[in-house]
This record gives structure tokens, C-alpha cells and sequence, in this order.
């Protein structure tokens, strides 16, 4: 380990000037004439292809370790995935050591877990060490790994709404997203904007939300007219008690037809007699809310929640209340790019919230960071409104625990939980400067794919 060390200081005083950046590829050092690192929520792990002399061609292999150093100070990271010579140059790329997670298979079963046990188990399988893991109330009756390690911190990230990185000095990282505040604060004075598009697919001003069911008991009365045999309630019967001028009428004297509402007798109630039937029934909280200032400036955008795990109307209230503050306005999305800075590089990663001001368009908000591009001269910035603080409920996450449970194992199991809320998603949107560069993706909370970085292993499987 010393003998790396001291290799790697002397590479670096190989470049005193530091007109270059500094890759080290294996052994070799060599200055790097451009770099891009790309670092999104979605992908959870990182790439970084750089640009050096086609001279060093014979010296670089697939799956050695890369590190790139700015001014003796590591900036990135990984495993070298592939090279290529174009325009008299060796573009190399990088991947993040989140890779090992990628090439990683594990082949078990985990009964009465928390989440951050079984993760913790998982990236114990790799070389990684554990940066942090935050700890979660979620347990896990029985979750199947057939699949890569990356694979099934996927769906526990996202079903949690945690994000999932490494840094370039080989440390795991497993934490919600949102809670980290970024110190900087991007402005009109200290960024060049790009875009700023309003994206008013998502608003929702009046809102009916259909949560889960409640039993309630109610009685249905008739009156026999000696010939009819069969009533129609007004509810799907459940526990039916019937009772012909106050006496309890034997269950094998009548039929209940659930799903038709009906309750049939053998024989016709005498003219006159007064029919009563006792039961109980299911039906859903209903509750409608509306921010009316909020329709008065935008019109009516109407939008139908079904959340069933919802079980109280205070459950569904603030639910809603929330919902709606946080689209009844329209979100944003923001491109920037702001000078290159390795401080600030290494604080800000996707995931975070910073605050972002605009004094044209009367801006003063937290939005979070979806995505970073960092080059030699400047950090490329996407933008978007945070959602995840409200889409996030107990009985939800234990909604989809269940549903991942579901496809992952063909026995049935039950989940101890908490849970996350509806996906979001962002696609037509309003652009707010005429002329500039308009940025569109889509974000799906709970749907990580990125078809910019190749998934597949690096070198052959590794089975655990």
C-alpha cells in the first residue's frame, strides 16, 4: 500500500505547472486535456470520461482503477469501462466504484430484516466501505435477492425515496433524499441560467381523494305487502340481521345476494309488516379539498388521489392539505451552469436541495439537484422542484414493500412497514425564456433508469 502511494506522489509531481488535470490510470500518470463527470439520481452510479494522450492507448485496460486528481486533489474515482481514439486523443470512461454493485450477484433470502440490515449485507459483498447507511423503521418480513446488488438497492431506495452513491474514495452511501441542504444559493447574478420552464402538467388545485374503506352498520326498512319476496338494500350487505314485526327471522327463511344488493325470502312477509334489516358495509372516505386562490389565478385543474392506505379523514386532511401546497402552484425546472469550483464540486451531489433565487420571475426556493455535469471550466446544473416530502406516507411504503414482495417471491408474505406516495413525473412544460435552451427529461420517482450509462457488468459476474 505505501509503495502506491509514494507511485502516485510521484506521478503527480510529474505535473508541477497544473496547466492539466491529473489521471492515474493502473500505474501510469498522464495529464487529462478534458474531462465530464455525470452524476444523476437516477443512474446511482457515476461516470466520468476524460481525455488524454493516444500515446498512453497500450497502458490503459478495462477495469483497471482511474483516478482524476484537480490540482493534487482527487475529484473522481472508479473502474476504466471502456476507451476510444477519436481525433487524436484516448477518451477514456469511467465508472463510479458504484460499479461493483452493478457486477455483483447475491443469490439469498432475508426474513424479519430492516431495510439497512439487508443493504448493509449486501454491500458487504463488494469492497466498498460504508460511508453511511441511515437507518430506517422498516422491517421486512422476507425479501428474495435473485438479481445484482444495484438491482435490489434500486427498489429499496426508491421505495423509500433514499438515494444511493459512492464518493471517490471508495465509500457507500445510503440516505434519504431531500434532508441535505446544499450552503450555496445559485442566483441570476452568480449563475448563467439556461432555462427556467414551468411545468404545469402536475397542478392540482381541486382534489377528491378516495381513501380506504371503513364498516359502518345501518338498517333498511321495508314494508310486506303479502306477495313481494325480494328488497333491495342500500349498501353490500355484510352480518345481515333480519327482523319481520320485531322478531329475529332464521338466516335459512331468506337469501343474501351480496353483489346485487338483494335480500330474498322464502316466503312473502304478510301485508303490512314491518321488515327491518340490520347491516354492515364497507365504503371509502371520500373528501374533496380546493385552494381557491390557487383556481382563481390558474383555473380549476382537478385530479382524482385513490390512497387507500389512508384509513382516517385527519389522515386524508393532511394528505391533501399537503398535496396541495405543494401543487396548487406550478413546478420548476432549471438549467444552469455555474464556474468550476472543486469545493464546491465535492459538497453539492444529487439529491440535495439548494436554494435557487431569480429576481425576473420572482424566485425564492428550495429546488433539488437532479443532475451534475462537471468539466474542466465549469458544473452544468438540472433543477427541479422537490415532491418527495409530501409523496412520502407510512402506509404507502408498505403498499409497495408488499407489491415488491409480491413479485419477488411466489409465496405470500406479509410486511411490517412505512411507505412513499405517487410518482411524479415531469414532461410537457412551459418555457419561460424564449430563445434559450430548452432542457426535457423526465423524472419518475420509484423508476430509476438512465439510458446513459450501460448497466452491464465490467468484467464478467461475480456470484455470492
Amino acid at each position: 500500500m505505501v509503495g502506491v502511494i509514494l507511485k502516485e506522489l510521484a506521478l503527480q509531481y510529474k505535473n508541477p505547472n497544473q496547466n492539466y488535470p491529473l489521471a492515474i490510470i493502473g500505474w501510469k500518470g498522464c495529464n487529462v486535456y478534458g474531462f465530464k463527470i455525470k452524476k444523476t439520481l437516477e443512474s446511482f452510479v457515476d461516470s466520468c470520461e476524460i481525455k488524454i494522450g493516444k500515446e498512453y492507448d497500450s497502458y490503459v485496460e478495462i477495469g483497471l482503477v482511474a483516478r482524476l486528481y484537480w490540482k493534487g486533489n482527487l475529484l473522481f474515482a472508479g473502474y476504466v469501462r471502456k476507451k476510444e481514439r477519436k481525433g487524436g486523443y484516448l477518451v477514456v470512461e469511467i465508472l463510479s466504484y458504484g460499479e461493483e454493485l452493478m457486477s455483483t450477484y447475491v443469490f439469498r433470502n432475508y426474513e424479519n430484516k430492516y431495510i439497512h440490515e439487508i443493504v448493509e449485507d449486501l454491500v458487504s459483498e463488494t469492497s466498498l466501505n460504508i460511508g453511511e447507511i441511515q437507518q430506517t423503521n422498516v422491517k421486512v418480513n422476507r425479501w428474495v435477492c435473485r438479481e445484482s446488488i444495484i438491482e435490489n438497492l434500486k427498489k429499496l431506495a426508491t421505495t423509500l425515496n433514499y438515494d444511493i452513491w459512492t464518493d471517490a474514495n471508495k465509500n457507500f452511501y445510503f440516505k434519504q433524499r431531500g434532508i441535505e441542504i446544499s450552503s450555496y444559493t445559485f442566483t441570476r447574478q452568480n449563475s448563467n441560467i439556461i432555462s427556467i420552464k414551468q411545468d404545469t402538467t402536475k397542478l392540482a388545485n381541486d382534489i377528491l381523494i378516495k381513501g380506504g374503506e371503513v364498516r359502518n352498520i345501518t338498517t333498511d326498512s321495508f314494508t310486506g305487502d303479502g306477495s313481494t319476496k325480494e328488497f333491495t338494500l342500500t349498501y353490500k350487505p355484510l352480518d345481515v340481521k333480519v327482523s319481520v314485526d320485531g322478531s329475529l327471522v332464521d338466516p335459512s327463511e331468506y337469501e343474501i345476494r351480496e353483489e346485487q344488493k338483494k335480500i330474498i325470502f322464502n316466503t312473502a312477509p304478510a301485508s303490512g309488516s314491518g321488515i327491518e334489516v340490520e347491516y354492515s358495509y364497507f365504503y371509502p372516505i371520500t373528501i374533496r379539498l380546493q385552494d381557491n386562490q390557487s383556481i382563481s389565478k390558474y383555473g380549476r385543474h382537478f385530479k382524482v388521489l385513490e390512497l387507500k392506505w389512508l384509513k382516517t379523514q385527519g389522515d386524508i386532511v393532511n394528505y391533501g392539505t399537503s398535496y396541495l401546497n405543494k401543487f396548487s402552484n406550478p413546478l420548476y425546472q432549471v438549467k444552469l451552469e455555474r464556474k468550476f469550483d472543486f469545493d464546491e464540486v465535492t459538497s453539492n451531489r444529487p439529491g440535495m436541495l439548494v436554494q435557487f433565487q431569480d429576481n425576473i420571475y420572482n424566485i425564492d426556493t428550495k429546488l433539488e439537484i437532479v443532475a451534475m455535469e462537471i468539466e474542466m471550466t465549469k458544473i452544468t446544473y438540472y433543477l427541479s422542484s422537490y415532491v418527495g416530502d409530501i409523496l412520502l406516507t407510512q402506509a404507502e411504503i408498505m403498499e409497495r414493500i408488499k407489491e415488491l414482495e409480491r413479485r419477488l417471491s411466489s409465496e405470500e408474505v406479509i410486511t411490517t412497514y412505512i411507505g412513499v406516495g405517487e410518482s411524479m413525473d415531469i414532461d410537457e412544460s412551459e418555457d419561460m425564456e424564449s430563445g434559450s435552451v430548452v432542457w426535457e427529461d423526465s423524472f419518475i420517482l420509484g423508476d430509476a433508469t438512465n439510458s446513459d450509462i450501460d448497466t452491464t457488468p465490467l468484467s464478467g459476474y461475480k456470484y455470492s
